[in-house]
C-alpha cells in the first residue's frame, strides 16, 4: 500500500495514515486508509475540493474512489462533503450502512450509469480489491442513492477555507 506524501515523509494525524500539505498533492496514490483507532471526525485537509481533485487525477479513468462520510447527525460537514465530491467527480452513488452512523460513497471519474446489479458487482469487486470486512455489494442490494442533484445543503470545501474552520 503506498500513502499519500509530502516532501517524501508521512507524518501521521492522530487518526489517519497518511498527511497531505494541502498545496503539493502529488499522485500516485495507491490506497488512503482510515487507522482503526479512534472515531473523530475526517481530516478537514482530506475532505477539500483541491485533494478530491488530486485523488481523481490518480485514480484510473476505469476506476472508483470509496469514501466512508459520518452521517449528519455526527458531522456537521457532511453536506459539504458530498457536495465536494458532486463538485469532482462526474458521478457520485451514496450507499446507506444500515445499524450505523456512517455512508460511504462511490465517486466515479466518469459518467456511467449503473443499474443496482451492476453497481453492486462493481462494489463487490472493490471490497475484495481493497480486502474489506464486509460487502459492499450487499449495501448497494440493500440501499443505494445515486446522488445526481447538486446537494444544496452544502458548500464546496476548499483548501483556502481551511483557517476559518475549527
Amino acid at each position: 500500500m503506498r500513502s499519500i506524501r509530502r516532501s517524501g515523509s508521512a507524518a501521521p494525524h492522530s487518526n489517519w495514515s497518511p498527511t497531505v500539505n494541502a498545496a503539493r498533492y502529488s499522485p500516485p496514490i495507491g490506497s488512503l486508509r482510515r487507522r482503526p483507532t479512534g472515531t473523530d471526525s475526517v481530516p478537514v485537509h482530506l475532505t477539500t475540493e483541491e485533494f478530491l481533485q488530486a485523488v481523481r487525477r490518480a485514480v484510473a479513468p476505469g476506476g472508483v474512489v470509496v469514501g466512508n462520510l459520518w452521517r449528519r447527525s455526527h458531522n456537521r460537514l457532511y453536506d459539504s462533503m458530498v457536495r465536494t465530491y458532486q463538485e469532482v467527480f462526474d458521478e457520485l452513488f451514496i450507499l446507506e450502512v444500515f445499524g450505523d452512523v456512517n455512508n460511504i460513497l462511490l465517486a466515479l471519474p466518469r459518467k456511467q450509469r449503473f443499474s443496482r446489479s451492476e453497481l453492486a458487482l462493481l462494489a463487490r469487486k472493490v471490497s475484495a480489491a481493497g480486502q474489506f470486512r464486509f460487502d459492499m455489494g450487499d449495501l448497494v442490494e440493500a440501499a443505494f442513492f445515486h446522488a445526481e442533484e447538486k446537494n444544496q445543503e452544502g458548500r464546496v470545501l476548499r483548501d483556502s477555507d481551511l483557517g476559518q474552520q475549527k
